[in-house]
């Protein structure tokens, strides 16, 4: 029995799998499995794995359900104690797993370790290094900043990650559930981070759908963690200034797209909300936004 199961959720990626899949090939630790979830690609993605990795890669297809589901069923489907995601369009080091590994078998009280992460563009070229090792912030309160453990830079307990529920498989696609996964987890068990890049994420230009999406997220995720932290005295005002920042984010995006009845009504909301959170830079940024929309 493998000590790694490395799972690979792919949708229509036959651009990049190949290399997602050798870069796991490459790794100095092989005591891992490999599982590929083809969530609904209607491109070469899954006869690529199929033709090309089928002797390496267990892979298997379902009805497309989002990133969130895709991670979920490889879990299912694992038997390894220890787990690694890595996105299809993103890369690891070799030496990704023969780091992390011996952090999580010799200190019991971590569950998750994660990286530094190298950014790259849709080519592979070098954008920038993200330092999330340097962050000097409790992981509590790095979440509720919108910090994010990237599920392709993390090894996590199986153990862990069933106690926690998985990944919320509320959110339509990928982005917000990190974050929402990452809360979760940091309640449960002691998180480290490598101080070096060993994964490469690839960096894609924001399209109008995309924005849309990711907005969309957002206000599932902000409904979630109000949800389960909104009672806190601490943390109410911080949540609704949060939750402001999110309605005028979308309305003036509604305005922008042509729906500018409910993005006025979004910006209203997010005036009465920061006012509640004492966050007088949002009301006054959401005011000018819903005067705009006037003009």
């Amino acid at each position: 029995m493998p000590k790694v199961s490395v799972i690979i959720p792919v949708y229509n990626c036959e651009r990049h799998i190949r290399e997602a899949i050798t870069s796991v090939l490459a790794q100095t630790y092989k005591d891992y499995e490999l599982i590929v979830i083809d969530d609904g690609s209607t491109d070469r993605s899954g006869r690529i794995v199929q033709e090309e990795f089928g002797e390496t890669a267990k892979y298997y297809r379902q009805r497309n359900g989002g990133a969130a589901r895709a991670r979920n069923a490889g879990v299912q489907q694992s038997s390894g104690r220890l787990i690694a995601f890595l996105d299809a369009d993103d890369i690891w080091l070799p030496e990704k797993l023969a780091i992390q590994v011996p952090i999580l078998e010799n200190r019991l009280e971590i569950g998750l370790v994660h990286c530094d992460v190298e950014g790259i563009d849709s080519s592979g070229r070098h954008v920038r290094v993200w330092r999330n090792s340097g962050r000097k912030d409790a992981y509590a309160r790095q979440f509720l900043k919108g910090h994010i453990i990237a599920p392709y830079a993390s090894l996590i307990r199986k153990d862990i990650f069933l106690k926690a529920g998985g990944f919320d498989e509320d959110f339509p696609v990928a982005g917000y559930e990190d974050l929402e996964f990452s809360i979760r987890i940091g309640q449960l068990c002691e998180i480290y981070c490598v101080d070096k890049p060993l994964a490469k994420h690839r960096e894609w230009a924001s399209t109008t759908g995309n924005v849309a999406r990711s907005l969309a997220n957002r206000e599932i995720f902000l409904q979630k963690v109000i949800g389960r932290f909104g009672t806190r005295p601490g943390l109410k005002r911080f949540l609704y200034g949060e939750q402001a920042r999110c309605y005028s984010d979308l309305g003036k995006f509604l305005v922008k797209e042509g729906q500018v009845h409910e993005g006025r009504r979004r910006l209203a909301e997010s005036i009465r909300l920061g006012a509640r959170g004492w966050d007088f830079p949002i009301v006054v940024r959401s005011f000018c936004r819903l005067a705009r929309s006037f003009v």
